[in-house]
Formats: structure tokens, sequence, C-alpha cells
């Protein structure tokens, strides 16, 4: 089973529509994450600017340099990114187009899900997002608006999620959410089970209790949010902020863990056809029902947020020929 989080996450994604990776796993797991990649032209920009910064000549002078000269390069270059590339060959288009038009590898099943408040480990604590007025969520809910999104997109996000004269803080935190998560697994999902691959969609929202020596005094603040289920799908109890410090499970983390990393290790076991514990517990997402899994103290099933995905995906998809997310 190939699986990954946040970034790799949309590793994962690649994975699943590039070519060369067919055969190579059998199931797939997608936590929070989405799709990313550039065209050869800003690649190519992305080879030089490290070139340069690694003070090379040649590939073979990259090609010598550590792990750790080259991250202290990268870590200087600001205008452009290290992604993959759309090369015709390992990816031979965008990968979002990829999964629009059904060019997908056939494994066995796949999870894909969000936690409940994603957004917070962005966006609280940075004073960008900080006391935000009805004139600032207009200029944030503007900047994630795709271009060539239809011209009316903006007044749809604004009714959808409508601003108070201030104090739009949490609000624009659930946007967030929405968008860059909740949205873009939907899209997967629909695109998978379109061409017949099971699919299992959840969302995470168990808030930790840890004991001592963690300090979680912020976990309120932040809620479930982003990286908050790997301590339970690996069944360590790791405080993410400061993973230096040695957790301890309460009993009632303990059974969580338990049950989610039971829950991922029959997908790697491929034992999830229906009848079986995992089949019992979790129902297989289709167009008609969409439903998913409620990871938290007690298990459940769901549909959750559907019309505000509703709306993302007709904005950040708007060509989608997978037949559920038409309207």
């Amino acid at each position: 089973m190939l699986a990954g989080q946040s970034a790799g996450a949309g590793s994962v994604l690649f994975h699943l529509v590039s070519p060369s990776s067919k055969g190579l796993f059998s199931s797939a797991v997608v936590e929070s994450g989405g799709f990313y990649s550039q065209g050869q032209s800003d690649g190519q920009a992305y080879y030089r600017a490290l070139q340069q910064a690694l003070k090379c000549g040649s590939e073979a002078c990259m090609r010598n340099k550590t792990a750790g000269e080259v991250l202290r390069a990268a870590s200087g270059i600001y205008d452009s990114q290290p992604m993959p590339v759309v090369d015709g060959v390992l990816l031979p288009g965008p990968p979002e187009k990829l999964f629009q038009g059904g060019h997908i590898n056939r494994v066995e099943g796949v999870i894909a899900g969000c936690n409940t408040n994603e957004s917070t480990s962005f966006t609280v604590g940075s004073l960008a997002f900080q006391n935000i007025n009805r004139t600032k969520f207009i200029e944030l809910a503007g900047e994630m608006i795709p271009p060539g999104a239809p011209p009316e997109a903006l007044g749809e996000v604004l009714r959808r999620y409508p601003p108070a004269a201030t104090d739009n803080d949490s609000l624009y935190g659930t946007l967030v959410t929405d968008m860059y998560c909740m949205a873009p697994m939907r899209f997967v999902l629909a695109a998978l089970a379109k061409v017949g691959t099971p699919v299992f969609n959840y969302r995470f929202n168990y808030n930790a209790s840890f004991r001592a020596p963690c300090d979680l005094t912020s976990t309120a603040e932040y809620g479930v949010s982003h990286g908050a289920e790997l301590p339970f799908v690996f069944g360590e109890p790791t405080y993410l902020s400061e993973p230096s410090k040695r957790c301890r499970f309460t009993i009632e983390d303990g059974n969580v863990a338990v049950q989610m990393g039971a829950l991922w290790a029959a997908m790697a076991a491929g034992s999830t056809a229906a009848g079986s514990e995992f089949g019992d517990v979790w129902p297989q997402y289709d167009a008609l029902n969409q439903s998913g899994l409620l990871v938290d103290r007690q298990m459940g099933q769901e549909k959750y947020r559907t019309s505000f995905t509703d709306l993302w995906l007709r904005i950040l998809y708007p060509t989608n020929t997978t037949a559920d997310l038409e309207h």
C-alpha cells in the first residue's frame, strides 16, 4: 500500500496517474493532500535556480552534492518551486486532468480524506489571518478563485460563506479547509469510483488528549488540524509541533488508534470486501450516497459539507467530465 499525507498525498496522486508507476502498489491512502505540478518551462526555471544556488555548472556537479547541501540551497529559492513536472513521460499531463479523463492506474482500493480543521495549522497564529474584517475576507476569498473561473464565482463563494463586518477568522479557516482539502478529495474519490476503483472517504475528527509530558493547551484553538491523524495511523503518540516530546496515549486515545490502525492495515492487506470487519464499519463511497466514515470516539457514517464542496468542485474543475459532479 502506498500512503502519503499532505505533500506526500499529492505524491500518491502523482503515482496513481504516472504510467511508470503502474503495478508497483496494490492500494493507496491519500491523507489531507491535493494536486500540484508544473509545466516544463517552470521546472527548468527551478533547475537553473537550484544549479546557481549550488554554484554548479553541470548536472554531474549537482549530483555530487549532499542532501544537506541541496536542502540549504533550495531554502533560498523563492521565485520557483520544486514540483513534479509535466514532462510527457513520467507525468503525461497535469494530474487533475488525468484523473478527470480517467487515465488512472488500477488498484484494489483507495482511502482518501481530510481532518475537520485542516486550515488551522496555517492560519491560527499567523498575523495575516487574524482580525479579518469583511473587506479583508473578500480579498482573501478572491485570491482563492483560479484564473479562468466564471466571473460570478466570487459572488457565489461570498453567498455560501457570508462574512460579518468583523471577526471572520473562523469562517476563513472553514473556507480554506473546504477549498484546499474537502473538495479535492471528493474530486479524487469521484474520478476513482468512475473507473471502478473501490474508494473510501473519511473525516478525522478526534481531538487527542495525550498525557504529560505533552502540553496540549492550544488544542482547542487548533481543533483537529492538519496532521492530527498521523499519531493514530501509526499508533505512536507524537506531539507534532514538538516531536522530541515523548507522549503517552490515554485509554481513549489508544482505542481510537487501534481502530484506525486496523482499518488502514485492512486496506494494505486487501481485506475490505463487503461483509468483512472493514466492510461492516466503512461504507464504500459512490456517486449516489457520497458517504464517508467519521473517525472519532465513535465511528459512524456521514455526509459532510457536500453543498459547500459542490460549489468548489464547480469552480476548481469546470471541465469536469465525472457524471456525479455535473450540475
